[in-house]
């Protein structure tokens, strides 16, 4: 008997609920039965290759084809290489994250937004220095008052003192 198999499910291959975080479970008896049914057609799911060869530049029919017609395996080369190919324009991941010593390094999102808090962070800091200079200042003028009052408080007490 020849199977149809288009995903791990129809082979009793399956996630559990949302919880178990993306578990596989698998269901033996399923398994065990399309293997001894149609060990090719197992195979295939996994391994069949598209007519299509990958490419960075495929338009979207192509790429939905190619989904179609590959196995897992190249799913997940697909969308391996969508996202760390340095041929053929950078993955989704460089672009994100850059790659040292090359110009995604500096052009990367990654990079950017850290510049972004770096450049905020130095702002504040000198803000925070603006504040704490004016809070100084303030403290000075106020010890000055201070020395002022005792000195007048002094001369006050003194002349108080000498009239008895």
């Amino acid at each position: 008997m020849i199977l149809k198999l288009s995903s791990l499910s129809s082979i009793g291959i399956t996630t559990g609920i949302y919880t178990d975080q993306g578990k596989l479970t698998i269901d033996e008896t399923k398994l065990k039965e399309a293997i001894s049914n149609d060990p090719e057609a197992v195979s295939e799911l996994f391994t069949k290759e598209s007519s299509i060869s990958y490419s960075g530049t495929l338009t979207s029919e192509e790429r939905a084809q190619r989904y179609n017609e590959g196995g897992l395996a190249n799913r997940l080369y697909d969308i391996l290489n969508d996202n760390i190919r340095t041929v053929g324009g950078k993955g989704r991941l460089l672009e994100k994250a850059g790659i040292q010593g090359d110009m995604t390094e500096f052009t990367s999102s990654s990079y950017k937004e850290i510049d972004a808090y770096n450049k905020n962070i130095a702002s504040l800091l000198d803000k925070l220095a603006d504040k704490e200079n004016k809070y100084y200042a303030r403290f000075t003028a106020m010890e000055r008052a201070i020395s002022k009052m005792n000195a007048q408080s002094s001369w006050l007490s003194s002349q108080f003192s000498s009239s008895k």
